[in-house]
Parts: C-alpha cells; sequence; structure tokens
C-alpha cells in the first residue's frame, strides 16, 4: 500500500527526524532560489539565467504541490531540482561577489 503524498510516504519510510529533514532540505532550497531569484533581479543579470532561476522556483513549488496528492519523494526530480538549486545559488554568489569587487 502506498501512502497519498510526498510528506506521508517520508513520515512512514524514516519518521518525524526523517520528515523533519526532508522539510528543512525543502525550506532551506526554497529560500535558497527565491534569494537568487532576486538577486539577479537586482544586478540585472542575462536574461536567460534569471529565467532559469524561475523555472526552478516553479518546479520546485510544483513538485511540492503535485507531491501532496502523489508519493513520488524518493524519485530523482526533487534531487535533480536540488541540485539546480544549488548551482544557480552559488552561481549567483559569485556574480555577487564579482560585481562587488
Amino acid at each position: 500500500m502506498d501512502a497519498h503524498s510526498i510528506w506521508f510516504e517520508v513520515l512512514a519510510e524514516t519518521g518525524f527526524l526523517g520528515l523533519v529533514v526532508f522539510a528543512a532540505l525543502i525550506i532551506v532550497c526554497w529560500r535558497r532560489i527565491t534569494s537568487s531569484v532576486r538577486t539577479l533581479n537586482d544586478l540585472d543579470a542575462v536574461a536567460s539565467t534569471r529565467a532559469m532561476a524561475l523555472a526552478l522556483q516553479a518546479a520546485l513549488l510544483g513538485f511540492c504541490v503535485s507531491g501532496s496528492f502523489l508519493s513520488q519523494a524518493f524519485t530523482w526530480p526533487l534531487y535533480i531540482y536540488l541540485a539546480l538549486i544549488s548551482a544557480v545559488d552559488h552561481y549567483t554568489t559569485r556574480l555577487s561577489h564579482a560585481r562587488d569587487s
């Protein structure tokens, strides 16, 4: 029998501690991509970079919303999004430091 959301799937397989860690991972990534979108807009960065950051923000939000009705917490799309968000955040940080110097 499957759980009917990513939240219940994580809770069932890893317990409350796992759910807290999973939720923290998503919250931290949401904050980082939101910060990156703001920074890229403030720096007037290349349009394709801003579009990618916005697309990643929409993808993460879409995963969380659709995941509330599906049980795919441990499938690969989330972790690809997290890796891309990390890369955009790193790029944004380096771009911001380069513009400051």
